[in-house]
């Protein structure tokens, strides 16, 4: 698929003229990324915006003690940083290439540009970030709840919402990239012990499979935590 209409099929995008494709275009840029390279730290001057074309990146960042820290995952076709647009001066996050990427690269002046012009643009992004808000809200409220049992599983649920694909041959969900257990402490709010026992436990109980860093939900997890 051409870079023009891999950019014209996104859900982002699709409320534009091809005019207004164009000129994303026209004006932005494909990187590729190796696994573990940073793409902005928080903090940076915001200078772009970006759409996964392949791969996984992460999202990340602590508080200034180092008590709280804030991790999440995104795959291909997702459009970001989105919270805080168009107003905001710095990345709010770092993002780093959870896997080998590619990546286009577009200049922010271009989207204020047309959040300014086209009012459907606007209007979407005004419900993609309440959408964001909503997910959000959903891990806090799975985080203060006192089973560790129900918080890892509300973390896994969420990341295979996120990021999980259906395999075709199997039907199971699969996470296409790696996590590690303590990725999966540090959004449950457990330590990487509890999280570790957890997740055994959930092996144990046929709920998913976790081998390599790789995350496979079984069809019994979908049973316990719902539809996927």
């Amino acid at each position: 698929m051409s870079e023009d209409r891999f950019l014209g099929n996104l859900s982002s995008f699709s409320m534009l003229s091809l005019a207004e494709i164009d000129e994303i275009y026209a004006k932005s840029k494909t990187r590729k990324y190796t696994k573990n390279q940073v793409l902005f730290y928080g903090g940076d001057e915001m200078t772009h915006l970006y759409i996964l074309s392949s791969g996984y990146v992460r999202l990340e960042k602590n508080d200034k003690e180092d008590k709280f820290r804030y991790l999440d995952f995104l795959n291909r076709e997702k459009l970001f940083p989105v919270m805080g647009m168009p107003d905001a001066d710095v990345y709010a996050y770092s993002a780093i290439a959870q896997t080998d990427i590619e990546i286009r690269i577009i200049p922010i002046a271009v989207i204020r540009q047309l959040l300014d012009t086209n009012t459907d643009f606007l209007r979407y992004w005004i419900g993609y970030q309440s959408d964001i808000i909503r997910k959000y809200m959903t891990r806090i409220q799975g985080m203060s709840v006192n089973s560790a049992l129900d918080r890892v599983t509300g973390v896994l649920k969420v990341l295979a919402f996120s990021i999980g694909e259906r395999n075709v041959v199997t039907q199971h969900i699969e996470l296409g990239c790696p996590i590690a257990i303590k990725d999966i402490a540090v959004m449950s709010g457990t330590t990487r012990e509890t999280a570790g026992i957890m997740i055994k436990r959930l092996v144990n109980m046929g709920c998913i499979d976790y081998q390599h860093k790789q995350f496979v939900y079984l069809d019994r997890f979908l049973k316990k935590g719902g539809e996927l």
